[in-house]
């Protein structure tokens, strides 16, 4: 028996799009499928446990890098093994992964891909831990997938340069610490700060085209402040990595933790994620035998 855990609103309604022909390869190959439906934020632990107590070891998960990400608390407990389909909006992690978005070529490996551990990123704030398998984004990013939320009328890539032009306008920077691995210690007023276990982050953008997955450490890149004319001039050279030759961008490699502080509020998201803007402080760690994928 295989698990099937839909998103219904992912990639604004995608996954109910490519329901019947997921079932039905599944049927083809000759595995059995029980279907279950996401009704509220975070209910996806609570189907991923209902699963593990049915004895089902494997689950298609069809939404994007958040429905993964709201999964991660119970994946991160049991031995299931996920194979997650590219039906959000930006499928950044997954691309990562498959280096593929085709939703056919990765349902195929449901019978014969191999079951590898991925790493999962912590962030721990106050008395809150949340959890990424993709990235953590700071600052522009983060207003970028703010103004997402606020567009109902596009999808896509549309949607994410829409966000975009608007934060450019609108976004400021803002001033932060950092101490990487309690050895480098900066000070920086920032547009961008990345960490990340995938190369790509905002909807196919290459945040962090040095590292590779599954990596058993961080990448992270600080994108320091510029005028608005020399940031825009560089937005094109990002989905190539190629943004990260730039005097301005200080790039970072094989970290294993961040402790990063403000003075006021952090704005930031996780896997696409907005998290509660009222943290000035997130301490960033990993661990390295994480989540099961198949591939």
């Amino acid at each position: 028996m295989i698990g099937v855990l839909i998103n219904p609103v992912a990639g604004k309604g995608k996954p109910l799009k490519y329901l019947d022909k997921v079932v039905s390869y599944i049927k083809s190959k000759g595995f059995k499928s029980k279907l279950v439906y996401t009704k509220f934020r975070g209910h996806e632990n609570e189907i991923v446990e209902k699963f593990i107590d049915e004895g089902i070891d494997k689950i298609i998960i069809m939404g994007g890098d958040g429905t993964i990400n709201e999964s991660l608390q119970k994946l991160l407990k049991h031995n299931v093994a996920i194979l997650p389909l590219p039906l959000g909006t930006g499928d950044d992690y997954i691309k990562s992964v498959y280096e593929t978005s085709d939703i056919y070529e990765i349902l195929s490996k449901i019978g014969t891909g191999r079951t590898e551990k991925f790493p999962v990123g912590i962030v721990d704030v106050e008395s809150d831990r949340f959890y990424f398998i993709n990235g953590l984004g700071i600052g522009f990013d983060a207003d970028v997938i703010h103004n997402i939320n606020k567009i109902p009328f596009l999808k896509g890539h549309s949607l994410y340069l829409a966000s975009i032009i608007l934060s450019i306008f609108f976004f400021h920077a803002m001033e932060i610490r950092f101490n990487i691995d309690g050895l480098i210690k900066k000070r920086k007023k920032t547009l961008v700060t990345t960490i990340g276990l995938g190369k790509y982050l905002g909807g196919g953008m290459m945040m962090l085209p040095k590292i590779k997955s599954p990596s058993n450490h961080f990448d992270a890149s600080i994108i320091e402040e510029v005028n608005k004319f020399v940031f825009f001039k560089m937005l094109p050279l990002v989905p190539k990595g190629k943004h990260i030759q730039s005097s301005f961008v200080d790039y970072i490699k094989n970290v294993k933790s961040v402790v990063i502080e403000s003075d006021k509020f952090i704005k930031f998201h996780l896997d696409g994620e907005l998290m509660p803007y009222k943290y000035k402080k997130l301490d960033v760690s990993i661990v390295n035998n994480g989540v099961n994928i198949i591939i």
